[in-house]
């Protein structure tokens, strides 16, 4: 996306509307070949990322920062023989872009699980039983989306991130509802994330219900020399280890656990 800067003389005039455009060789001249808006709220871009939609839909997914402090995803792809930007509608008033989430997450689009496509990130707030709500990412749920022209936003993966730890796992689909029946705990001292479910109560907030499981990082020595009880390795650095004890959680949501966790930079 770029918009033309204004001199001092057009300090007056109407805004110029920002605009993605493709350029292409055309009778060995380079010229603009695609054209169209982008979103002029934005002020700052994290990200440009070039990918899949789907294994025939080339597209490139802009991640910016608006004015008002919220970050967004722009899907620039060619439908039907024309550049869009997916949603349609933007800079229309009545806009809404789908993927707007707290700039504090910090969070930029990528193929997060390996199957080749792009997927977009939004977020929600766990819920907290305390009286104080977690300051860090890990109490948010993030959800990875597949954008579909035809068919808009499609989640794919519900997922807990846990950066200063760099690593991040996959809500078993057996956790159905996961921002009404689950939260987290983290304790960066002890470089540990506990999930516990929620038990509902009538007219009330929920309880905290019993441990589902917790994620801890070891040093490798400290893990090699004594392992310890109940806790199964999922990922091996030449300095730490990853590793999952699950508490209540059966057998089968734990190894959807073990087999979608990844580290977030290798």
């Amino acid at each position: 996306p770029a918009g033309r800067r204004r001199s001092a003389q057009e300090e007056d005039g109407p805004p110029t509307p920002a605009r993605a455009r493709i350029y292409a060789f055309q009778q060995d001249r380079l010229g603009v070949r695609y054209m169209c808006e982008a979103d002029s709220s934005v002020s700052s871009y994290s990200a440009v990322t070039f990918g899949l939609l789907a294994p025939e839909t080339p597209a490139v997914t802009v991640d910016g920062v608006r004015a008002d402090g919220v970050m967004t995803t722009q899907v620039f792809t060619l439908f039907r023989g024309r550049l869009m930007n997916a949603p349609l509608g933007v800079n229309q008033e009545e806009y809404l872009n789908p993927f707007e989430r707290p700039s504090s997450t910090a969070l930029t689009c990528r193929d997060i699980d390996g199957d080749g496509l792009l997927e977009i990130p939004t977020a929600a707030p766990l819920p907290w039983v305390d009286d104080t709500p977690a300051q860090d990412l890990t109490r948010t749920l993030v959800t990875w989306n597949r954008f579909d022209v035809l068919s808009g936003c499609v989640p794919a993966l519900h997922t807990v991130m846990n950066p200063s730890e760099n690593y991040f796992f996959p809500i078993p689909t057996v956790l159905s509802d996961p921002l009404e029946t689950l939260t987290t705990v983290n304790d960066p001292e002890a470089r540990t994330l506990t999930v516990r479910s929620l038990i509902a109560l009538p007219d009330r907030d929920p309880a905290l219900g019993p441990i589902l499981f917790t994620v801890q990082v070891f040093p490798r020595q400290q893990w090699e020399l004594s392992p310890p009880e109940g806790y199964e390795a999922v990922n091996l650095q030449a300095e730490t280890v990853y590793a999952i004890r699950a508490v209540t959680l059966p057998a089968e949501p734990t190894r959807q656990i073990v087999q979608g966790f990844r580290l977030i930079s290798e």
